[in-house]
């Protein structure tokens, strides 16, 4: 929720309060026990040992930049202070009772060096960034914005992204954010107390409330947004439940959209089937359009999710509006001529359209209200709900809002969930379910996020201008497009891991880079051609080298061979004169045997006989065959040890 901004210091006394608001809360019954500290803390402090609420009021404010209604500070000083002070003729003074202490006052002082660290980080990071130092101007609004990322009151900006980038970089780190969940934390339970209209008792709703959702919570709703935005609002529509259970007098708070919404809706679905049947490019950053047609192979399959879409809607009891005329009477017309003129001016970058019809519905709510704005939340009937930081901005515009502590017509769910959610009186610590709309890794996510799709969203419609113009080609356009698809991320997809990417594509101009990637992959593809010629070339005198090394291989591996042949060779003869001489010498021991008393001359006679008869019988065929077995077994033997034969390898 945005507010004022105040000075520096005051910002910075005020977080530091609200971080110590939030550690004493741990140890006390409710938010309003810890306020009765900070009241004695400011008694002691400026030495009220006689005072007005008025006086305690602006001693509050000067030494912990607290605001507290008059009704609040009365009631805890009734309920929470009566035995240390008493009221007399509407003056209030110590009794013996009070507490002199000046523990709070150094605790301020701890809570504020802790900041300080977080702060150094934070600048030492943003400087590491940018490769360069910080002016003293820079980092002065630097820290101011770091205030305000807690208070409210920052709007979107480079610091606003750097404190993204710079929380993301430490959610891993448990110890640092749990320390900026405290300030988160502690802001919602001062807030709590600051926007209680009654005596800050902790009660039931009491009033019939509408709260009118915008075209994009009810897509947060269906999940199309993603799982962080859908668990924001399941955790908002429990509360509505809560709520709704406790209320006295049958008091109950509504869910509903007006017509408008609903066109927008239909408008969105009817976009899809037309994009699905013409095969066009979507707006890459339109993250619930691309849900919408995922998975769709039909253009009944999204006629079929409109369907679902609604009866989810029925489901949540979330109606639409009566159309009804909110111009009669006129008194609560949003629109004048001097309010668009302001607007206009003061917000150039918003398209006069869009400022036209936020300040269409901002009419409808202050009709509902009957002008009744400055009564607190449940006295106010009705608020618009957007998730358009656009809404958001314009509704707290001083010509629209029109007075300090008015509801203005316009808000975020988030702001709505830490007033129920104080209203239920749930607090933080112990056993209690801390919301994701209350931890701040989320809400960096979602400012990064968002950024992202802005940075997409832009350059899509600025390519779109220039292929309708005819200053690109609708080829370079198709590739840029897909690259910024690529680029689309969801809140919860983003961590730690994604600062280096998400920081090279928020930081140069895509589509001038899109088209000098285009054109460089142009230049590589028009030399595919001759890469491939020359590739060829390469190719056969490799292949030429390689046959040619295989020959002389090969010739080499031969002329290795011969020692084994010859000596193949040699174990053939050998066994082939043992073969012929191992008959003879039978013949004639044979012969010697037989005739002893025979002369030289006969027993050789008999030998050549004998050989002569023998001979017809001998087969040299399978001599040579009974020779080569073992030969042949030699030389394959002394093969296996020998090198292996050389191969011609395929390129």
């Amino acid at each position: 929720m945005l507010r004022i901004r105040l000075g520096y210091m005051e910002d910075q006394r005020l977080l530091a309060s609200v971080a110590l608001f939030r550690r004493l809360y741990d140890n006390q019954k409710d938010s309003y026990d810890v306020l009765a500290d900070f009241i004695r803390a400011a008694i002691n402090i400026n030495s009220l040992w006689k005072f007005t609420v008025d006086e305690c009021s602006r001693s509050l404010k000067k030494n912990f930049g607290f605001k507290i209604p008059t009704a609040v500070l009365k009631s805890c000083l009734k309920r929470r202070l009566k035995e240390e002070v008493e009221l007399s003729h509407g003056t209030y003074g110590i009794t013996r009772k009070f507490e002199k202490s000046e523990i709070i006052q150094s605790q301020i002082r701890q809570a504020q060096s802790e900041q300080e660290l977080i702060i150094i980080e934070l600048i030492a990071f943003v400087t590491n960034g940018q490769g360069k130092p910080l002016s003293v101007h820079e980092e002065q609004r630097l820290r101011d914005d770091f205030h305000q990322f807690f208070l409210g009151g920052l709007k979107p900006g480079p610091n606003h992204i750097a404190i993204g980038k710079f929380i993301l970089s430490k959610s891993k780190d448990t110890q640092f954010t749990g320390k900026l969940n405290n300030l988160e934390e502690g802001v919602i339970l001062y807030q709590g107390i600051e926007y209680s209209p009654d005596n800050g008792a902790v009660n039931s709703w009491r009033s019939n409330y509408t709260i009118y959702l915008d075209t994009e919570i009810l897509f947060w709703a269906n999940g199309y947004d993603g799982v962080l935005f859908e668990s924001l609002f399941k955790d908002f529509i429990e509360l509505i439940r809560e709520v709704n259970l406790k209320a006295s007098n049958e008091s109950k708070i509504h869910l509903k959209y007006f017509p408008e919404t609903k066109q927008e809706v239909d408008a969105i679905f009817t976009a899809a089937e037309h994009i699905f049947m013409e095969r066009r490019f979507t707006d890459p950053s339109r993250t619930a359009m691309q849900h919408l047609l995922s998975g769709c192979k039909s253009r009944s399959d999204i006629i079929a999710k409109r369907g679902i879409f609604y009866s989810l809607l029925d489901r949540y009891k979330i109606s639409e509006e009566a159309d009804r005329d909110y111009y009669n009477p006129p008194n609560y017309n949003c629109e004048s001529g001097d309010i668009f003129a302001v607007l206009t001016k003061d917000f150039p970058e918003i398209p006069p359209d869009k400022i036209a019809n936020a300040l269409k519905f901002f009419t409808k709510i202050n009709y509902i209200r009957q002008g009744i704005s400055h009564k607190g939340l449940e006295q106010s009937k009705a608020i618009l709900v957007s998730g358009k930081n656009l809404s958001r901005n314009l509704a707290w515009h001083a010509q629209v809002i029109n007075g300090e502590g008015n509801i203005p017509f316009s808000t975020d769910l988030d702001f709505l969930t830490e007033r129920l959610w104080f209203k239920l009186g749930k607090g933080f610590g112990g056993n209690t379910k801390t919301l994701v709309a209350f931890d701040v890794v989320s809400r960096a996510q979602i400012i990064l996020s968002t950024q992202i799709s802005s940075k997409i969203s832009g350059e899509f419609k600025e390519l779109v201008k220039r292929v309708d113009s005819g200053q690109m080609l609708t080829n370079d356009a198709n590739y840029i497009i897909a690259e910024l698809k690529s680029k689309s991320i969801k809140p919860e997809e983003l961590n730690a891991d994604s600062i280096e990417s998400l920081s090279d594509f928020l930081d140069v101009d895509s589509i001038e880079a899109g088209v000098r990637a285009k054109r460089l992959l142009e230049e590589e593809v028009a030399k595919i051609p001759e890469h491939i010629e020359k590739h060829a070339e390469t190719r056969k005198e490799l292949e030429d080298l390689k046959r040619l090394i295989y020959q002389t291989n090969l010739e080499n591996w031969q002329s290795g061979k011969h020692p084994l042949r010859k000596g193949a060779r040699k174990l053939y003869f050998g066994f082939a004169l043992l073969a012929a001489f191992l008959p003879v010498a039978a013949l004639i021991f044979l012969a010697l045997f037989l005739s002893t008393n025979d002369t030289l001359l006969s027993q050789v006679g008999f030998v050549i006989t004998a050989a002569a008869f023998l001979w017809p019988f001998v087969s040299l065929r399978f001599a040579h065959r009974l020779i080569m077995r073992p030969v042949n077994t030699w030389f394959k033997k002394q093969l296996r040890s020998y090198t292996p034969r050389p191969k011609l390898e395929n390129l």
